[in-house]
């Protein structure tokens, strides 16, 4: 099985619509040898932090296929499986919890972030943080935000580049 591999253009679009939802949430990275055609730059879009610089500040088997194909492909069903594991191994805050399996029978996976430990509903909602959803990779054809989100969590969670989030959010 081979895994799937997008043009660099496919991913300039990606990052540059990541930066979009990322700015919207005052949050975020973005890939500084991108530039967006519109002559407009925002304000959040000029003090977004780099993909490069997440990827430089992390360890290297932390580092998601994208990050290591330099965004030529992006990983298969078992390697993001994998990386989860490995976050839930490294940081106390991460919790990987199935919910559901695929019609191929693959576990479905989501990855709860607490600086709390509330990885049950009940727990979160004690803490009165806000609950933030984030979904990607729900669509074979739509998957290369898992590689964005992945190392999102990677950078709240173990390279603590925004572990302030915590403080305020599950």
């Amino acid at each position: 099985m081979k895994a799937c591999v997008r043009t660099l253009g496919h991913y300039q679009q990606m990052i540059r619509w990541t930066t979009l939802v990322c700015a919207a949430s005052g949050a975020c990275f973005a890939q500084d040898a991108f530039v967006a055609r519109s002559a407009y730059e925002s304000a959040a879009a000029k003090a977004a932090s780099s993909l490069t610089a997440s990827t430089k500040d992390a360890p290297r088997d932390l580092l998601t296929t994208g990050e290591k194909t330099e965004w030529n492909e992006t990983g298969l069903y078992p390697e993001v499986m994998e990386l989860a594991h490995r976050f839930e191994r490294a940081s106390r805050f991460v919790k990987v919890l199935e919910f559901g399996t695929t019609p191929e029978g693959r576990a479905m996976i989501a990855i709860v972030v607490s600086k709390d430990r509330a990885f049950t509903p009940e727990a979160a909602a004690r803490t009165n943080k806000v609950l933030i959803m984030i979904q990607s990779g729900i669509h074979s054809a739509e998957i290369e935000g898992k590689d964005t989100v992945l190392m999102l969590v990677r950078d709240v969670t173990i390279t603590k580049r925004f572990a302030g989030w915590l403080d305020h959010a599950i």
